[in-house]
């Protein structure tokens, strides 16, 4: 590395590495950026027996996004752009998603012969935060209800990757209405996203549930909710 990195202890008994521009620390940003666009900052956290227990269960190269209605949402699909609000790699957070807009469009497509579709595509277009420019262009494939139901799987290519990633979406069960401090809110949106290919450990079994010991879609909602109020 062209800079140091400085060992420290964290409150839970766990090691950060931080860097160290000029002899001072560069403090991170909440998505874990230094102003001066270095994205590194480790940090590790001991963990309780249940809480090995769950890592056990969830490979590393699954990422969880939790993500809140942006523009051309509606109340169930994945249609729209999606701004993740919290984000984890296997059961650890992973802060640098915070921010991000995932947008899904779906393609117009037209049954041949009058037959039932059993597959719907379109496009995925993930866009990382904090102005790094940095965007993934996807497509995917989904059960032909995506656009309508509150739940499913779809797989997500990329280039000409010709196995897709499994993932699994879920929405929330109702809208949060209006309050003094803040507009009505659609139901959140979770991606359990699988990326074994990418990392080299090859496919991985489709996912069907938010892992084990991470926080329900309710729950991360209500959480970010709160937050929001006490800043408006």
């Amino acid at each position: 590395l062209p800079f140091l990195l400085r060992v420290g202890r964290t409150p839970d008994w766990g090691w950060s590495l931080t860097p160290v521009v000029e002899g001072r620390v560069e403090a991170p940003t909440r998505n874990g950026f230094g102003h001066i666009g270095r994205a590194l900052h480790f940090t590790s956290r001991q963990l309780s027996p249940l809480e090995h227990h769950c890592a056990s269960q969830t490979p590393s190269a699954t990422f969880t996004l939790y993500l809140k209605a942006g523009h051309h949402c509606n109340a169930q699909g994945l249609q729209g752009s999606w701004e993740c609000f919290d984000g984890f790699q296997g059961t650890m957070r992973a802060p640098t998603w915070v921010g991000s807009c995932i947008t899904f469009e779906f393609l117009e497509e037209t049954d041949p012969d009058g037959q039932e579709r059993t597959t719907l595509s379109g496009s995925c277009r993930m866009s990382f935060a904090e102005g790094t420019g940095q965007a993934m262009s996807l497509t995917f494939r989904a059960e032909p209800e995506a656009s309508q139901s509150k739940e499913g799987h779809m797989e997500l290519f990329v280039g000409s990757l010709g196995q897709g990633q499994p993932c699994f979406w879920q929405r929330g069960h109702a809208e949060h209405p209006a309050t003094p401090n803040l507009p009505a809110q659609l139901p959140p949106l979770v991606l359990v996203l699988t990326m074994g290919m990418f990392f080299g450990s090859g496919p991985t079994a489709s996912p069907t549930a938010i892992p084990l010991g991470l926080p329900s879609l309710e729950e991360a909602s209500r959480n970010v909710l709160q937050n929001d109020a006490s800043f408006s």
